[in-house]
């Protein structure tokens, strides 16, 4: 219901001005929130041909491309965004998992390894990385180095402390295990 609500108002929007790569963007966004991703593709590629500089959209468009598994092209799409704000920690993330996903693992702990540098006062998004690491990607060596650092920030957290003991586990690090 909302989301037609949504549509109806940025239809609404773009018949006043149908020049607004703004609001092109918040359609695509509402497409996406509604997980209709070749819609959402659509209208952040149009977004871009207007405006190529329009950093949201770039991301948009990579985050998309993920959502339907077509890795190389949000790598590529990365890339234009890295070109407009390269110090990005969370793209950074986002890029390293799509090389993880086409199995190029160098590449990957590379942009991780930026990403927890330049995320490193986030606790979440640490707890976040790890997260990923291990549970979606299988890799508990790395997920532990971020439970790790989320740790160093947040030690009071016992679901954050049973998370590192399971990569600890998974690592073969019993002794770290029986400390977390």
């Amino acid at each position: 219901h909302r989301y037609s609500e949504a549509l109806q108002v940025a239809e609404e929007a773009l018949q006043m001005d149908s020049t607004s790569f703004r609001t092109i963007y918040l359609k695509g966004k509402i497409y996406f929130g509604n997980r209709n991703f070749g819609q959402a593709e659509q209208l952040f590629a149009e977004v871009l041909r207007r405006k190529r500089d329009y950093g949201y959209a770039s991301r948009e468009l990579a985050l998309t491309y993920m959502a339907t598994a077509k890795w190389a092209k949000a790598l590529e799409t990365f890339r234009s965004y890295f070109e407009l704000d390269p110090s990005s920690g969370i793209m950074h993330q986002q890029y390293a998992l799509c090389f993880a996903q086409m199995g190029m693992k160098d590449s990957a702990d590379h942009y991780f390894q930026l990403a927890l540098k330049e995320l490193s006062s986030d606790r979440n998004r640490l707890e976040n990385l790890a997260d990923i690491h291990h549970y979606g990607l299988g890799d508990a060596r790395t997920a532990r180095t971020f439970y790790d650092a989320a740790l160093q920030r947040r030690d009071n957290n016992p679901v954050l402390w049973a998370k590192a003991a399971c990569s600890a586990v998974a690592t073969g690090d019993r002794d770290r295990a029986a400390f977390c």
